[in-house]
């Protein structure tokens, strides 16, 4: 009920349980439902030992719900779809509700310290994992010990910067980086490369109130500029600090001749506040354009340049005593008399 009242908790349930009768029907999955509100409102100092041991069950088995409703969402292929689905996982992992501030995802940071620090005018996570003086207004009234706890914190959350490429593909190198031909025609295999630069420690994600120990891995989902079509998805994740996916579309049928924008959303499956947009850009040209090599001035100049064999022995005219001219002199004497 204290829930409830604070609207910590769903007030009505979909109209498909409602009309199935679910929770009374499975009165398992009622129960289940309010042990998940618990411990989003992170109340679960309150419940017995015997329902603790339900909810870590739940909790454990959650990653198998997840994963289905993300491939149910997949095939609808609309980005706020599959973006509730991310965002709920988001708030399972930090065990925090919807509405509640991301700035919870530090030690020690309660709803009083976010109101200290400005309530909905606080500064956010971002600026506070890179912003000291932020960082030391949020913590306010706190020892050391609490501190350095907050700071700690900070190095594990994501500070990242992602690049977009597009083109075609002229080639892969053994270290995963890509280089792009100079043009793109309709027919050409197209390439999305996506790389996250990571500046944080990677390892498990900073999630003190789950069960189990998760990986780091963001959601890619790639859009036409402004539209909520998804047209690819991928899943990117892995210990190495940076991470690198390619995307491979046919232009032909896709993407006309012109100028073209293209929206890639990166989601974290872990973390709250760190989600964010990057645009990918192509132009492409008319199938079989052939755009004529630009030579740098540079590589004009060595024409001018004397080669080995003109060190050697010279650069001179060709003269008419010379071999090669009595020869041709002396063959077509031979012809004319024959």
């Amino acid at each position: 009920q204290q829930m409830k009242t604070e609207g910590k908790m769903a007030r009505e349930s979909f109209r498909k349980i409602v009309q199935a009768d679910m929770f009374k029907r499975w009165p398992g999955c009622g129960r289940a439902n309010v042990l998940i509100h618990v411990y989003l409102n992170r109340l679960t100092d309150e419940l017995t030992p015997a329902l603790k041991e339900d909810l870590e069950f739940i909790l454990n088995k959650s990653k198998l719900l997840i994963e289905a409703m993300n491939e149910a969402v997949s095939y609808s292929r609309l980005l706020d779809s599959v973006h509730n689905i991310v965002k709920f996982e988001q708030c399972m992992v930090q065990a925090i509700w919807g509405t509640e501030s991301p700035l919870k995802q530090l030690p020690h940071i309660t709803n009083e310290q976010i109101a200290k620090a400005g309530g909905v005018q606080a500064p956010s996570i971002q600026r506070v994992i890179s912003v000291e003086e932020e960082r030391e207004k949020l913590c306010e009234g706190f020892d050391s010990l609490q501190k350095a706890d907050v700071t700690a914190a900070t190095k594990l959350l994501p500070q990242m910067e992602v690049k977009v490429t597009m083109g075609v593909i002229a080639e892969e190198k053994r270290d995963g980086t890509l280089t792009f031909e100079e043009q793109a025609c309709e027919g050409d295999i197209m390439t999305a490369f996506v790389e996250i630069y990571r500046e944080h420690n990677v390892g498990p994600v900073h999630a003190p109130y789950l069960p189990f120990q998760k990986n780091e891995e963001w959601f890619v989902l790639f859009t036409k500029k402004g539209q909520s079509a998804v047209l690819a998805q991928v899943k990117m994740g892995g210990p190495n600090q940076i991470l690198r996916q390619k995307i491979q579309f046919p232009s032909k049928g896709f993407v006309r001749t012109g100028s073209h924008t293209f929206d890639f959303h990166v989601f974290s499956t872990s973390y709250i506040g760190f989600d964010q947009t990057v645009q990918g850009k192509l132009e492409v040209l008319p199938e079989g354009t052939v755009q004529p090599i630009s030579l740098h001035q540079e590589d004009l100049d060595l024409d001018n340049e004397l080669t080995l064999f003109e060190e050697a022995f010279g650069r001179g005219e060709p003269s008419d005593d010379s071999d090669f001219a009595d020869t041709d002199d002396e063959d077509e004497g031979s012809r004319s008399s024959g």
